[in-house]
């Protein structure tokens, strides 16, 4: 279309991509020329007005400029860097096998391991971590148990990190009672006769209740 002394905008932006941390406030210009003069403004509708959020990692900055022979427009895309949080970790759920689900974000996208009663879990084929979905600041999975038992149970912690911090949270697992609790029970021993005990006898409780917390 061709207007006398009239021409379509031009438009310019400072980035094509910008970077920032969650919680920070960006700065980027654009400029916008024609004739007759546009019309410049940005269309922010799907990004949080005050500080930069996480969950703005992704979006487009659209800047418009107008006039009446026509619209031009330049976006600028928001990379969100931001620390780990954990937004989901549930009780065990029975599958196919027994699953702790998690969904954990972060920018750039955190490691993950647990704690099993305080103390790291070291995964093996029968309790181990699967991620079924991820992108490049989330992912989703669950921390597989086959065939759990009483030696399972306890609390799990979940933690994850990246070079701008680390989350945990922890879950209660409970997937079998203890077997025959009444074997737990010291005071069946008897092992003293006229309030003396011997050493062989003392020596008989330690093996039993050795074999019994293995």
């Amino acid at each position: 279309m061709n207007i006398v002394q009239c021409e379509l905008p031009e438009i310019s932006v400072s980035h094509s991509n910008l970077s920032v941390k969650a919680g920070e406030d960006a700065v980027v210009t654009c400029n916008g020329s024609g004739s007759p003069l546009p019309d410049v403004d940005w269309n922010v509708t799907h990004v949080h007005s005050i500080g930069i959020h996480q969950e703005d990692n992704g979006k487009l900055l659209t800047c418009i400029a107008e006039n009446v022979v026509g619209m031009t427009n330049a976006s600028v895309l928001l990379h969100v860097y931001f620390p780990p949080d954990i937004k989901e970790l549930t009780e065990p759920e029975q599958r196919h096998m027994h699953c702790i689900q998690f969904t954990v974000y972060g920018n750039p996208l955190p490691t993950i391991h647990w704690l099993h009663r305080g103390h790291r879990l070291n995964e093996t084929d029968y309790i181990k971590t699967k991620v079924y979905d991820e992108s490049t600041d989330w992912l989703h999975g669950c921390l597989l148990f086959d065939k759990p038992t009483h030696y399972n149970n306890g609390n799990y912690t979940l933690v994850a990190e990246n070079d701008l911090g680390t989350d945990s949270e922890t879950v209660y697992a409970h997937f079998l009672g203890i077997p025959f609790p009444d074997r737990y029970n010291v005071s069946r021993f008897s092992i003293c006769k006229e309030d003396k005990c011997s050493g062989s006898e003392l020596h008989l409780l330690k093996v039993k209740l050795s074999s019994m917390l293995l």
